[in-house]
């Protein structure tokens, strides 16, 4: 096997460790709203009514999809809000990347909603590993499947939902003899 056992541990032993807060950047907002029910085809038409939402005094409904995009930093991963946390669990891949394994490609996500998200609501998650697998050979080439379980939480610290987002950490070496 060839693997350094000293990354692999460290990996291992983040297994359960939870980080967080992180608070995502923006308060939910109804033009956010608008703009993904635009992108992904659905009706908008309660995000951009005037008789409905904020301006009534009623709050915006908030599709519950859009669970994770409220804590999202975007492209270049804008530093973290003060008062919540620098680190996540994603911080366990600069451990497989140090371990050869700096491929990722996502897997699977699996959401669960406990209540609907507000408009003016500023959202944040708590962080774990919940699992890594033994390596595994794929059709992408031998790696390590992680699973990082995200707990959304309002600023009150109501639970929002969770979200299980399952990875596969590979050589991206091996990805390029496979395709060819």
């Amino acid at each position: 096997m060839d693997i350094n056992d000293g990354w692999e541990s460290q990996a291992r032993a983040m297994v359960g460790q939870e980080f967080g807060p992180v608070y995502g950047p923006d308060r939910v907002n109804r033009a956010m709203v608008r703009h993904w029910c635009e992108a992904l085809g659905f009706p908008c038409d309660l995000a951009v009514s005037t008789s409905s939402g904020s301006e009534s005094g009623e709050s915006l409904p908030v599709p519950s999809s859009m669970m994770q995009v409220w804590t999202m930093m975007g492209n270049r991963g804008e530093a973290a809000l003060p008062g919540g946390a620098t680190d996540d669990a994603w911080k366990v891949l600069r451990l497989f990347a140090d371990g050869g394994y700096s491929s990722i490609v996502g897997t699977s996500s699996d959401q669960h909603y406990a209540r609907t998200i507000r408009e003016g609501e500023r959202i944040a998650y708590m962080s774990h590993v919940s699992a890594i697998s033994s390596l595994k050979k794929t059709g992408l080439g031998s790696g390590y499947f992680i699973t990082v379980r995200y707990t959304f939480l309002s600023e009150g610290r109501d639970l929002v939902g969770t979200m299980d987002f399952c990875m596969l950490a590979h050589r991206k070496e091996q990805f390029e003899q496979v395709a060819q």
